[in-house]
């Protein structure tokens, strides 16, 4: 039998821990898609619960998940990837008004006149999302974790905290960790 030397067996081991953490990244990764639809599905709850709705389209296309490794960004769920719709204008912010008989998001009309009482920014929530989570890094820096985000300003009055907590919740029952959760 062939002798191995003490470096080679080193050599081996890093190897296999690479290719481990390798393969459960793309596992994660492959459940961003998931997680992206158990968010859009709480915000619609959360619409139905607070008999609101996301009329600009920007309160559902708010809600999204990065994996990071290490610190770095790796890749983002959102749920505008599961509502496959643009929102049609940025979000309202304190004294804009949505006029009546507006086209809303999901292609419905409005028909009553709505003047934002909260929002201080007037933003494409769907890119915000991706740009936020990109910008600001979680404060783990080693191994593997996720941090959700929504980014309207009116994201907690019409309960986007529970759909922020009912993910972190649900992951965490399944044995898996979000290391931070942001709104606004």
């Amino acid at each position: 039998m062939a002798r191995t030397s003490k470096g080679n067996i080193k050599g081996f081991f890093e190897n296999i821990h690479r290719e481990v953490e390798d393969r459960a990244e793309k596992n994660l990764k492959d459940m961003l898609p998931t997680m992206a639809f158990l968010m859009h599905s709480y915000a619609q709850d959360a619409l139905r619960q607070a008999r609101k709705s996301s009329m600009t389209g920007n309160f559902i296309n708010s809600f999204g998940i990065a994996l990071y490794r290490d610190g770095k960004f790796i890749a983002v769920g959102t749920t505008h990837d599961e509502e496959g719709k643009d929102p049609i204008r940025v979000t309202l912010a304190s004294g804009d008004t949505f006029e009546q008989w507006e086209d809303r998001y999901e292609g419905r009309k409005q028909f009553h006149r709505f003047t934002a009482t909260e929002g201080t920014q007037r933003i494409f929530a769907n890119e915000a999302v991706v740009s936020w989570l990109r910008r600001y890094p979680p404060s783990k820096k080693k191994g593997f974790s996720f941090r959700a985000v929504s980014v309207v300003d009116y994201a907690e009055s019409i309960g986007g905290d529970t759909v922020l907590l009912r993910l972190a919740d649900d992951i965490e029952k399944s044995g898996g960790i979000i290391s931070e959760i942001h709104l606004g």
